[in-house]
């Protein structure tokens, strides 16, 4: 990991080893995408009829699934990454059934011919003015060739910039684990149960900040005080004061 410099910066996570061949090959047109311009995802836009990116999955969601009185749905949502940026990418009903099962988080593929639209913000926490949406036209090829695209994304602040920021916005943070406190049982206004521990970490700013910690992640957690996390898009609660909440889009 790059070291962050003082005040917030960009680090990257990149691949130590690259993937073994496996000759597999999901592409569902003659001739291999590699032959095509890579597109940065920072340069996508609906003014490019033609691209092919080179993208990581740097988060695959579980299928979620709906039903009203307009029928059934399903719904996958993933996050794309290469050293430009992140993309975030949906796909709906029987697509997301497809594509779940081709696309693994951590892995590279190439892909082409999804459909770019706007973002929209109150789903996603990237900062990509677009979106992909993935259908039966597009275009996934493995790559294995996978040293030269980072694994994850960092935008680090310091903890003593939290007080500033947005409630309900999200942020990358770096800190020591100073307090680990023990799991509890909430129980929401509907009756639903769920599993909570809040964790305290400190950074080089000399502010401390409470993080708070779900259902499994909440229960399974075993890091002992004094272990350095970085954490991603955690976010920004101000009930009780500003702290930090995890989500099903956050990692650590």
């Amino acid at each position: 990991t790059n070291p962050a410099a003082s005040g917030g910066a960009n680090s990257t996570v990149k691949t130590q080893q690259t993937t073994p061949n496996t000759g597999t090959n999901f592409s569902m047109t003659s001739g291999s995408q590699k032959s095509r311009p890579i597109f940065a995802i920072e340069q996508l836009s609906p003014y490019q009829n033609i691209w092919t990116i080179k993208a990581r999955v740097s988060y695959k969601g579980d299928i979620k699934t709906w039903h009203n009185q307009r029928g059934d749905g399903k719904l996958l949502n993933l996050n794309f990454l290469d050293t430009s940026g992140e993309i975030r990418g949906t796909a709906f009903n029987d697509n997301a059934t497809k594509f779940n099962e081709i696309l693994q988080e951590g892995k590279v593929y190439f892909l082409s011919k999804a459909r770019l639209q706007p973002a929209k913000p109150q789903f996603s926490n990237l900062p990509h003015p677009y979106e992909l949406m993935l259908d039966r036209d597009t275009v996934v090829e493995e790559c294995l060739d996978a040293s030269d695209v980072p694994k994850t994304h960092f935008s680090f602040i310091k903890l003593n910039t939290i007080q500033n920021q947005e409630a309900n916005s999200t942020v990358d943070v770096l800190g020591i684990i100073q307090t680990v406190n023990p799991h509890f049982e909430l129980i929401s206004r509907a009756g639903k149960r769920f599993d909570r521990r809040d964790i305290t970490i400190v950074d080089d700013s000399e502010y401390s900040i409470a993080v708070g910690l779900w259902n499994q992640q909440a229960v399974d957690f075993n890091l002992p005080e004094g272990s350095v996390v970085a954490i991603k898009s955690v976010r920004v609660t101000d009930f009780g004061g500003k702290s930090l909440s995890m989500g099903f889009t956050s990692t650590m």
